[in-house]
């Protein structure tokens, strides 16, 4: 019975540089534990298309740049929990 994916997107951050691109941090976290999810799967979405994506790391951390500006929807997806977007 997979588990639903519970999500905190901590320190959810967006940055703006002088070239008008923007980069995407966040942490990745079962919010059940409190324990980080480790190589998760991170997806950036534009218009229901991939535009990047990346893996938590060690400590459910992600950063995804450069971005252009915009509205983006974000995906994730763990083994044993169903993606959340």
């Amino acid at each position: 019975m997979m588990r639903n994916l519970l999500l905190l997107i901590c320190l959810l951050t967006v940055s703006f540089g002088l070239s008008a691109q923007t980069s995407l941090q966040g942490r990745v976290i079962d919010t059940e534990s409190g324990e980080p999810l480790i190589y998760a799967s991170v997806l950036l979405l534009k218009d229901g298309n991939s535009v990047g994506g990346t893996t938590t790391d060690l400590e459910g951390n992600f950063s995804i740049n450069p971005i252009d500006p915009g509205t983006y929807n974000i995906e994730f997806s763990y083994t044993g929990y169903t993606s959340q977007r």
